[in-house]
């Protein structure tokens, strides 16, 4: 018979484990082991993918909150301010109107508007905010609308609702319309932006005018105005040439219109919000 089948005699005649069967258990406890240190190391990528995100996510609301709060004092300080005889014009938007990234507020689209125009400008600006959408500080446009008082009213909006549903961002930009009764009011749509498809944008850009329409608002689209390479790397907001562009872009749409036109008084029909989805 072959012994090396079989457990080898010891001098005492018990029998001893053949040396491959003693290396299976050490080879069983190495593969646990290994395979433990694996499951570790995944589980660790995995958290520090999630922290990392978390992190990101948790940076990206410190620097919109700190932009609303800057843009909201900035509005304060408007108001405060002793106004000079003459016409202004109320800008009241997202962060582009807010001039959110921008080093002088006093070159974004707003003020090279008001320029263009040859009159003052207040500036109401939100960023992250819409229509429907709320932003850093949870106010979506339908809550507390500024006041204004002599001039047209721009309101600029609509890329923060790209994907919200088109119906509620219509009736809730009809409410807004609604807060300047009487005042000549023009609404600005969003532009196609390179970190979003155009399709998102052409469905808002529909909404919102036929929100203007049925107020009797005047509507501005701004599909298009932006050429892709003026924004910044985040694929959504403006250079400051891009706001140089935007700003000359609504100046000669409120120019026309109101040659066209002239002033329009609106007799808006509130409409009550949907419900919450």
């Amino acid at each position: 018979m072959d012994r090396s089948t079989h457990s080898a005699s010891s001098s005492d005649g018990t029998a001893k484990p053949s040396a491959s069967f003693q290396q299976v258990p050490s080879l069983r406890r190495r593969a646990i082991i290994i395979s433990a240190l694996a499951s570790l190391t995944i589980a660790g990528a995995v958290l520090y993918g999630v922290q990392t995100r978390a992190s990101a996510r948790r940076s990206a609301e410190r620097t919109c909150h700190q932009a609303e709060l800057a843009a909201h004092d900035q509005a304060l300080r408007n108001s405060a301010t002793e106004k000079s005889p003459g016409e202004y014009l109320l800008v009241f938007g997202d962060s582009y109107a807010a001039g959110q990234y921008q080093e002088d507020h006093q070159q974004t689209w707003p003020y090279v508007t008001g320029s263009r125009l040859g009159v003052l400008v207040d500036v109401y600006g939100r960023p992250g905010a819409g229509f429907v959408s709320r932003g850093c500080l949870g106010k979506p446009f339908t809550e507390d609308p500024p006041l204004t008082g002599s001039g047209p009213v721009v309101v600029q909006g609509g890329l923060n609702d790209e994907r919200s549903n088109p119906t509620e961002v219509e009736a809730a930009a009809r409410l807004v319309l609604a807060s300047w009764p009487a005042h000549d009011v023009f609404l600005v749509g969003p532009p196609i932006v390179p970190a979003r498809g155009p399709g998102e944008a052409r469905k808002i850009d529909s909404a919102l005018r036929s929100a203007a329409q049925a107020v009797g608002a005047h509507y501005v689209s701004a599909l298009d105005w932006i050429p892709t390479n003026e924004f910044l790397p985040d694929g959504l907001h403006l250079t400051a040439r891009g706001h140089m562009i935007f700003g000359q872009r609504v100046a000669a749409a409120v120019s026309n219109i109101r040659e066209q036109e002239g002033p329009t008084v609106l007799n808006p029909r509130p409409r009550s919000l949907p419900p919450n989805r």
